[in-house]
């Protein structure tokens, strides 16, 4: 096996802003330490290449990135346009929109149901209030509700 991470390059890593160092810099030291150059620098350019565009083609139309200050407090505004490449996820979307839209078409349809039958109980009750039918000769459907 070669030699180890000298400690200039793992300082350089310690002190570098980016991205890709906070991940080297999360690693911890006793690891860091282990790795050869060859591995640290595979590494660095595998994580380079997975978080940064460099060399690809843009992933957005429009990417506009700002930050302003109000109130002491420091906000970030993000706005991205392009194509939209997120297939894996509009599949499980679209599945939970087909299921709860079942589930919202049951609920109409038992709703609608109960509606056309109470409609249909009261027409039949007024039909037969004005045939002059008793079902009941001593009870009827007011003395139920209390007139």
């Amino acid at each position: 096996m070669t030699s180890s991470v000298s400690q200039e390059q793992l300082k350089k890593i310690e002190e570098d802003p980016f991205v890709l160092d906070r991940i080297l810099r999360s690693i911890p030291r006793e690891i860091l330490e282990s790795f050869d150059e060859k591995q640290l620098e595979g590494l660095s350019t595998g994580l380079d290449k997975a978080f940064s565009n460099a060399g690809s083609k843009p992933r957005h139309i429009i990417d506009l990135r700002t930050t302003f200050s109000l109130y002491f407090q420091r906000f970030y505004v993000v706005f991205l346009l392009g194509k939209d490449r997120r297939e894996k996820t509009l599949t499980v979307l679209e599945e939970r929109r087909r299921k709860s839209t079942r589930f919202a078409r049951l609920i109409l349809l038992f709703g609608f149901i109960s509606v056309l039958f109470s409609a249909l109980f009261l027409a039949a009750y007024v039909i037969k209030c004005l045939l002059g039918i008793d079902l009941f000769s001593d009870r009827h459907l007011s003395d139920l509700f209390g007139s």
